[in-house]
């Protein structure tokens, strides 16, 4: 049986990862600018990264409380 909830975690971990991957990746194509334009971007991949993590232990929380299997057991 699927689960709603699991599945709209899923979706926001999902657009999390993206927004780091982007913002990581905006950094990367930034390095050369000037210090302050590049903490801009740094700084947003460093919230993007928080994003991250807080949507992940919103997915794990979730599968814990409610009992949906996130991963295999090992």
């Amino acid at each position: 049986m699927s689960c709603p909830e699991k599945q709209s975690l899923i979706e926001k971990y999902e657009r999390a990862v993206s927004a780091y991957l982007e913002a990581v990746r905006n950094m990367r194509d930034g390095a050369n600018l000037p210090l302050a334009e590049f903490e801009v971007a740094y700084n947003f991949a460093v919230q993007a990264s928080e994003g991250c993590l807080v949507s992940r232990h919103a997915l794990l929380n979730h599968g814990e409380e409610h009992g949906c299997v996130i991963w295999p057991a090992a």
